[in-house]
């Protein structure tokens, strides 16, 4: 990957925190990027994270750093979040930095960019629209509409050889668990409940496997296990385009690297 400057990760929630610091671990990602400090009592949702971001790359009232966001794309295309970032980052600097422009930078594959200029500085963010909506299985066999970061741990955890490597799991079938998920996500919508994401598939097998700790638990070892299991080469292709996006992040947020 080319040469960053440092270059802070923004994620939504404490399971996404996990799921990043183990890809972390495994080499996936530049040794310049640090994960953000996320405080969801301050800056929860989409929108508290757009308000933690701006002090690092506003150039006006902040520091104009780099930055790599990573927000969901739920029900909506990349190009449908990437127009709701552009518009909610500007709306956000208005407020405080009225001269401080959002333009559009370099666009690489699916990762958008954008640059945030006050005069001759800028700060620059790179956009990642995390989710697998190209997944006909998750969408056609888990009925899964509302795509996230999770849609990657999910896909980890119907690897058998991923699901088989976590020992929490043990006392739970690699086959009984694809047969449960499929059953209790259907009575679950039976009786009114809504089953549109992979995070809830990851909250039936937490609950079968009768694993204490917290979801966010379960969401690290399979991410951890998972490159152990895998290695390098298969752990990258199971998570793309995820992992295509991350390196052309790396490489937008390069261009043009001292302004």
């Amino acid at each position: 990957m080319p040469e960053t400057k440092k270059t802070l990760v923004f994620y939504e929630g404490d399971d996404d925190k996990v799921f990043l610091q183990k890809l972390r671990d495994a080499g996936i990602w530049p040794a310049e990027w640090d994960l953000a400090a996320r405080t969801k009592e301050q800056f929860s949702g989409k929108d508290g994270l757009i308000r933690q971001l701006l002090p690092v790359v506003n150039p006006e009232n902040g520091v104009g750093g780099h930055a790599v966001v990573l927000i969901d794309h739920d029900e909506m295309s990349i190009d449908e979040r990437a127009e709701w970032f552009k518009k909610n980052l500007s709306d956000e600097i208005s407020r405080t930095a009225s001269v401080v422009q959002v333009v559009d930078g370099p666009t690489e594959g699916r990762v958008k960019s954008y640059r945030i200029v006050s005069g001759d500085r800028a700060g620059k963010v790179a956009l990642v629209v995390v989710g697998h909506p190209a997944d006909e299985e998750l969408k056609n066999t888990y009925k899964i509409d509302r795509f996230a970061i999770d849609d990657w741990v999910f896909r980890l955890a119907l690897n058998q050889s991923v699901y088989e490597a976590v020992s929490d799991l043990e006392r739970v079938p690699y086959a009984i668990a694809k047969t449960k998920y499929l059953e209790v996500a259907e009575l679950f919508r039976k009786n009114g409940l809504e089953v549109r994401k992979s995070k809830t598939y990851i909250q039936i097998l937490r609950a079968l496997a009768a694993i204490g700790p917290s979801t966010a638990t379960i969401v690290g070892r399979l991410v951890k296990k998972g490159a152990e299991a895998l290695g390098e080469t298969q752990f990258r292709q199971l998570l793309q385009p995820f992992i295509d996006d991350l390196d052309a992040a790396a490489r937008v947020l390069a261009i043009g690297i001292n302004n």
